[in-house]
């Protein structure tokens, strides 16, 4: 038995069985999966195109590095049903016991744009906001973020 999924060129499988039952079997086990497989999409979807939550002035930060964690910080400043636009704000560094001298914590200050950055329009859903590389999540006011500069 040969069975292929719309119009893929490899099958999905390809197998050989002892009995009819068998086969029937595997079909009905096939035919599930692929149902529960749209289900799946139909959900993520409806999850993604829901209307975020966030409001104008709402902080968002990005934390992102590999050898070393950067975080950036935003703040929005227009938005629509499922899109903000962000202008970087600066932050600043509090001095904190227990880090490398390389390392420390970052706490964003709302309201002070950084000079000759443009603000971008960035697709959100829920508390977070996607970026080219991950997502970013809205600040809660009160914690600080670590981030680390040594590579």
């Amino acid at each position: 038995m040969v069975a292929y999924r719309g119009t893929a060129g490899k099958p999905d499988f390809n197998f050989i069985y002892r009995d009819r039952e068998q086969a029937e079997q595997k079909v009905a086990e096939w035919f599930k999966g692929l149902l529960q497989h749209k289900l799946f999409v139909v959900e993520r979807r409806a999850e993604q195109n829901k209307a975020h939550t966030l409001n104008v002035g709402d902080v968002i930060t990005n934390s992102w590095g590999y050898d070393q964690t950067n975080v950036d910080c935003y703040q929005i400043t227009r938005k629509t049903e499922h899109f903000v636009w962000l202008k970087p704000i600066a932050s600043k560094l509090v001095p904190h016991d227990g880090y490398s001298p390389m390392a420390g914590r970052v706490v964003p200050c709302p309201g002070e744009f950084i000079e000759g950055k443009p603000e971008e329009q960035h697709k959100a859903s829920g508390e977070s906001v996607g970026f080219k590389f991950g997502s970013g999540s809205k600040w809660d006011g009160k914690e600080s973020l670590y981030c680390s500069w040594y590579a």
